[in-house]
Order: C-alpha cells, then sequence, then structure tokens
C-alpha cells in the first residue's frame, strides 16, 4: 500500500523532539523507504533504527530488494554515525549493546568500499 500525505496523521521534517526518554529526537533516514526515521535518545543514548539498518552477525544495510534507495540508505547511516549511540534498537531481533557507534562507522566503511 502507498500512503500520501492524506493519509498520515502527523507530517514530521526531521526537526521534532518528542516528549519520551528525556527527549526523543527524529531524524529523516530515507532508503528502506522513503518516508523512513529513526528516533534518537541522546540522554540514554538509544537509537531506534526499524529497518534502516539490520543485524546479522553485524550491521548491514537493508536488503536490496526491499529498498527504495540504497544511496539513500547509506548516506542515513552516515548520519547515523555523527550520534553517541550505546545502544541500537531494529525492527527486528535483539538490540545491539556493545561497540555501536563503532558498528556503525565500519558499516559505512564497508558499504562505500
Amino acid at each position: 500500500m502507498i500512503l500520501n500525505s492524506q493519509d498520515v496523521g502527523v507530517l514530521l521534517d526531521g526537526e521534532e523532539e518528542l516528549p519520551v526518554l528525556g527527549g526523543l529526537r527524529v531524524i529523516l533516514t530515507p532508503g528502506h523507504t522513503a518516508g523512513s526515521i529513526s528516533l534518537y535518545a541522546p540522554q540514554k543514548r538509544i537509537l531506534f533504527v526499524a529497518d534502516a539498518i539490520k543485524k546479522r552477525h553485524g550491521l548491514l544495510l537493508p536488503l536490496k530488494t526491499a529498498t527504495t534507495d540504497i544511496s539513500q540508505a547509506i548516506a542515513s547511516i552516515e548520519k547515523m554515525t555523527h550520534l553517541d549511540v550505546a545502544t541500537i534498537c531494529f525492527g527486528h531481533g535483539r538490540p545491539m549493546t556493545e561497540d555501536a557507534n563503532g558498528c556503525l562507522v565500519r558499516l559505512l566503511e564497508k558499504v562505500r568500499n
């Protein structure tokens, strides 16, 4: 199903901060889908990435066959590397709690080569 702006209750531009977890920042992370967002809780150092990244023996790009724009997906990962992250929560599977920042940087290096 394809949604348009009339189907959405609230449009986000990436500048919002939600009043939970000490302030949950909305980060636009298109790639997997055109309207993908991630949520970042700087006080807790938690990044919720949904399906922008997948985890399987390390971090991976979302499946190419299920991604609308792989170059946008890589640019979104680059945005994530600028955050101070201790925990990454995914759309599927357990959170990553060890060396989250380092894993993001290594993923970016891997997909750029």
